[in-house]
């Protein structure tokens, strides 16, 4: 174990040092010089450390307090940098961001960066459930075509924020993928985009108001026909609705076999999937270990990440 991943842990275990730390790290993100120096020592982390760095101080500015700030941060990935604006109307996001970037769901992020780096790059990233695009903007910064689909209207003007700070330029469809086309609701907590779903939520236990707005539903096979996308990696996170968006996209998955990205957190969701994925005719893997996951018990323990592929083996 490295020295930064011990202190790291150190900080999650014991809460009397959460409260000492992370004052210190608001103050040093508050002040232009502390926080260029804060920013020097997380491009010292590896991925699995920004997931804790991310963990430990990611809300420190979900206080409701308004902060007097106008500076960004910058993240290193795949021989680029990309910034994120911190500015004080919306820092509690911003920061968040910020960390989140790199440090949530750290293994996909490894994953890109691996595949941008080998020497077959994808061509072309379709992100199915976007949220504010940050899976976009990495691989917009590395030069990838790439189509955003989210259907909660909120995230569209953060994720164009985030681009043209980065001169770059995606391309948004405010819409969600299914098996079929219709219409539904997406409903979330006030200021938990993330967690927007299609399906009926108990939200009761929320302290924030509880949004929702009404969404079209489209498929993934006629959204790339009626556009002309052919997506060589597609990552599906849709809260629980990612088998109906391989099912809506069946055709183009078993003509092209793109390398598809897909959350499961449940025992009988990941089964379902793997067993829809084996059908058209990819391999599963564990974004972790990059190892082929043939039976449930080959999952790790809170493992809920996955690759499906038409490869026989993945490795770096």
């Amino acid at each position: 174990m490295r020295l930064f991943e011990f202190l790291l842990k150190l900080n999650g275990k014991f809460s009397t040092i959460r409260k000492i730390t992370q004052p210190l790290v608001k103050k040093a993100v508050l002040d232009p010089t502390q926080r260029k120096r804060l920013n020097k020592f997380y491009h010292k982390l590896t991925y699995y450390e920004k997931s804790i760095f991310h963990a430990l101080y990611g809300r420190i500015f979900r206080d409701g307090k308004n902060y007097d700030i106008q500076g960004e941060w910058i993240l290193k990935f795949a021989g680029k940098e990309i910034r994120i604006p911190l500015e004080s109307e919306s820092l509690w996001l911003d920061w968040e961001t910020a960390l989140s970037v790199l440090g949530h769901d750290y293994e996909i992020k490894a994953f890109y960066e691996n595949q941008i780096n080998s020497s077959n790059p994808p061509a072309c990233f379709m992100d199915i459930g976007a949220n504010y695009g940050t899976h976009s903007l990495l691989l917009l910064s590395a030069g990838i075509h790439t189509f955003s689909i989210e259907p909660n209207p909120e995230c569209k003007s953060y994720f164009e924020r985030l681009a043209s700070y980065n001169q770059v330029k995606g391309e948004w469809f405010g819409l969600a993928l299914g098996e079929g086309e219709g219409k539904a609701h997406i409903e979330f907590p006030e200021g938990e985009t993330w967690l927007g779903t299609l399906s009926e939520t108990d939200f009761s236990n929320r302290k924030e108001a509880i949004k929702s707005y009404p969404v079209e539903i489209k498929t993934l096979d006629g959204l790339i026909v009626e556009n002309g996308i052919k997506p060589d990696l597609i990552k599906i996170d849709t809260e629980g609705f990612e088998e109906g968006v391989i099912r809506g996209g069946e055709n183009y998955i078993k003509d092209k076999l793109p390398n598809v990205i897909f959350e499961a957190n449940k025992g009988e969701e990941q089964v379902r999937l793997q067993r829809t994925l084996h059908k058209i005719g990819l391999e599963i893997f564990s974004l972790k270990t990059y190892k082929k996951i043939t039976c449930p018990e080959d999952i790790q323990i809170k493992e809920g990440n996955f690759i499906a592929s038409k490869e026989e083996t993945l490795s770096f």
